[in-house]
């Protein structure tokens, strides 16, 4: 699990060949050119009023991923911040979103 640059190397790391199951990646990705090296389920949460990263970039990475028939799935947050992972009213929900997909995706 990563946020902001974090999240980038998370993603990162699962398109380096490491052996990757899952991925929860909130508010940034790595280069559209990762894509093809992406393994493991991705789960990708984005804040749509975050101005670190822009909403637009993150969801053209998604397009990528789908694109190239990687498994992602997306939580795309109305109102919510760069920092939604550490603020309320969203961060109860992105904690639950990621651990149901840590148990969905590693069993």
């Amino acid at each position: 699990m990563g946020h902001s640059r974090g999240s980038v190397a998370a993603l990162t790391v699962a398109a380096s060949g490491a052996d990757v199951q899952a991925v929860a990646a909130a508010d940034g990705t790595p280069a559209v050119s990762y894509v093809p090296q992406t393994q493991g389920s991705l789960l990708v949460i984005e804040g749509l009023s975050d101005t670190t990263f822009s909403p637009q970039t993150v969801m053209s990475y998604v397009a990528a991923l789908q694109a190239a028939g990687k498994t992602v799935r997306t939580d795309y947050v109305p109102g919510a911040p760069h920092t939604l992972v550490w603020e309320a009213p969203w961060q109860s929900a992105a904690d639950s979103a990621m651990s149901a997909f840590f148990r969905g995706a590693l069993g």
